[in-house]
Formats: structure tokens, C-alpha cells, sequence
């Protein structure tokens, strides 16, 4: 066969193989974030409420400096007018900072290596809110619901009664994070919940 052949030969192989580790460690060896579809709502002796949700890191990588962001969008929400859309932001507990989610780690976990690491970082972390910590401006749009914004101060609100003020409404949760091995940043997870999605925990 001439060397031309061969040639081509070496040029697919050398393509695979770096398509395949490209693969491996772009697309497998990946940090991987996932949120439930819903949110856990507590009330406590004096009837004030509180929210949260797991994040879980099902990837192999762990995922580093992690910022979670909470929007309600409504529209015609509390005083604004019909047909204009509210973008409420819930201010998250630890402004919403997570320093590390750890990996499965499948490969290390099975040959019994540990890491310092491991002792204080979990692959499932609970991040909460309260909505009395709704911005004065955003409260400013409920003067005219004065009983719910003096509920509200107190986290005497339940998210289905806040949601009920607009039409449309939903829960936007958005998890940013990085790969620990390759730096990068990615939005990791972008869901929609609306009242239905609210249980009892």
C-alpha cells in the first residue's frame, strides 16, 4: 500500500483519538449541577416562613465558586400596570455563594483515595430564602396590598400568595458555577417553578 494510504490512516487515527479525549474530559469527566423540580416551603412556630432547594452535583468534577440567583417574574404584579412584566429578585442567604459542590469522583472513590476535601464538601447542598429580604423598591409596588406588605416585613408571605399578585407568575433559579479542572464558567441550570411546584417540607 503507498504511503499516501497510510498516511490517511495515521491522519483518522490521530483525529479520533484526539476527538475521544477531547469527549472524555469536555463532556464526561464534567462537573454536572441539577436542581429539583420544586421548592420546599417551612413555617415555624409564629408562622413565618422560609424556602429552599438542593443543589446536587451528579458530574464527576467538582464545581467551585457557585453563585445561585432567584427571580420571580410577574406580570401586572402588585401596582405595575397590566401587561408589564416584574422581575423580582430574592436576595438568596449567603447571597447565594456556594465555594464548592464535589464530584462523584466514581474513578477515586473506587480505588479508595480520599482527599482533605472530601471531609467538608458535599455533593448535595441546601440553598434557602426568605421573601421578606425582597428589595424596599420591589416592596414599594405593594403599598396598595398593605395588609401583605406588613406580612411580608414579618415572613408571614407564602410564595403562592406572592405569585398570586401578577399573572404568569414563576420562580426563575439559575446556577452559575465553575469546573474546577478546566476553569471554565457555564450556566449549569436554568429552571421554571411556579405555585404548583411549591411542597410542605
Amino acid at each position: 500500500m503507498s504511503a499516501a494510504f497510510w498516511a490517511l490512516v495515521g491522519a483518522f487515527v490521530g483525529f479520533a483519538l484526539s476527538f475521544g479525549l477531547w469527549y472524555v474530559t469536555a463532556k464526561v469527566l464534567v462537573a454536572h449541577l441539577a436542581l429539583p423540580e420544586q421548592v420546599t416551603e417551612r413555617v415555624d412556630k409564629e408562622g413565618r416562613y422560609s424556602y429552599s432547594f438542593t443543589i446536587s452535583n451528579t458530574g464527576q468534577r467538582d464545581a467551585i465558586d457557585i453563585t445561585v440567583t432567584c427571580t420571580l417574574h410577574s406580570t401586572g404584579w402588585g401596582s405595575d400596570r397590566p401587561g408589564f412584566t416584574a422581575l423580582i429578585t430574592i436576595p438568596m442567604r449567603q447571597n447565594g455563594q456556594i465555594t464548592v459542590i464535589r464530584g462523584q469522583h466514581a474513578l477515586r472513590r473506587r480505588l479508595g483515595m480520599t482527599r482533605p476535601l472530601d471531609r467538608y464538601a458535599g455533593r448535595n447542598v441546601a440553598v434557602s430564602f426568605n421573601l421578606g429580604d425582597v428589595s424596599d423598591f420591589q416592596k414599594e409596588k405593594l403599598k396598595e396590598q398593605g395588609d401583605v406588605l406588613a406580612r411580608l416585613n414579618e415572613n408571614r408571605v407564602r410564595l403562592q400568595e406572592l405569585m398570586e399578585l401578577g399573572q404568569d407568575s414563576f420562580l426563575n433559579i439559575v446556577v452559575f458555577a465553575n469546573d474546577r479542572f478546566s476553569g471554565s464558567r457555564n450556566v449549569f441550570t436554568d429552571v421554571a417553578l411556579r405555585a404548583e411546584d411549591v411542597t410542605p417540607g
